[in-house]
């Protein structure tokens, strides 16, 4: 299945399930699925288990959906943001992280 196909399923699942959802609300579950894979990483000690799994498609479930309710082509965005990415300057922040430079502004 491709991610479109995967986002339009998703999609037409969730309108079928809740009805219509307010894309807010949408983006409010997005940040609390995110805290819970954040969290139940965490308490697995930063290891790949079954809940981790779960967590993270959970993730994937709420941006697909909401993605598909607001006319977001997922894939050509994720493509469109990957070559601006590619261009960018990266650095490496604490705890793992990265951050890419902004440019200096010469004006």
């Amino acid at each position: 299945m491709t991610l479109p196909e995967l986002q339009t399923k998703i999609g037409s699942w969730q309108y079928a399930t809740f009805g219509t959802l307010d894309p807010q609300a949408q983006l409010i579950k997005l940040c609390r699925e995110s805290a819970e894979l954040s969290a139940e990483f965490a308490y697995e000690q930063e290891k790949v288990t079954e809940p981790v799994r779960l967590e993270a498609a959970d993730v994937a479930i709420v941006l697909l959906g909401f993605c598909e309710r607001v006319g977001i082509d997922l894939e050509k965005a994720i493509m469109d943001k990957m070559a601006i990415n590619r261009e960018r300057k990266w650095t490496a922040k604490v705890a793992g992280t990265f951050q890419h430079i902004k440019p200096i502004d010469k004006t």
